[in-house]
């Protein structure tokens, strides 16, 4: 479901911490939104999806999700078709999905987990595991409409 996409968001980007893109504060608050972030020096407000692979994405968040789960595991016999049939996307919106995250795949020197892609890569970032997993996100996800 959505929302157990959003935590495995906000778990990811916790554990780089918060830096404000407009004034470069690392303090925030709660934003005006759920699991968005507010700096308290200037008031940006940052969403969950923010500098994210998710960044932007116009259809729901737990096929943008599955659309990368597929990609990066390397399933063999996922066509674009197939997908698209699947989540009830158009055939172009899977392709510049798809698109996006082989850019993202290219850019790395090495993709050695799934959440090594989730994030836009930043100078100095940590490269710990996380606790949240996207196999555990994909199985609470059983519905994906």
């Amino acid at each position: 479901d959505d929302l157990a996409c959003y935590r495995f968001l906000e778990g990811l980007k916790s554990q780089e911490g918060f830096q404000c893109p407009k004034c470069g504060n690392s303090k925030c608050s709660a934003g005006a939104q759920k699991f968005s972030k507010r700096c308290t020096r200037c008031g940006y407000n940052e969403s969950i999806t923010a500098n994210t692979l998710f960044q932007g994405v116009k259809f729901p968040i737990t096929k943008a999700f599955y659309i990368a789960y597929i990609k990066v595991s390397g399933k063999s016999g996922t066509t674009l078709e197939s997908i698209s049939d699947q989540l009830d996307l158009r055939l172009n919106t899977v392709w510049a999905f798809k698109q996006k995250i082989k850019e993202r795949i290219d850019k790395r020197k090495s993709v050695e987990s799934w959440e090594d892609i989730v994030l836009d890569q930043k100078k100095g970032r940590s490269k710990e595991t996380s606790d949240f997993s996207v196999f555990n996100v994909l199985n609470k996800s059983s519905d994906l409409d």
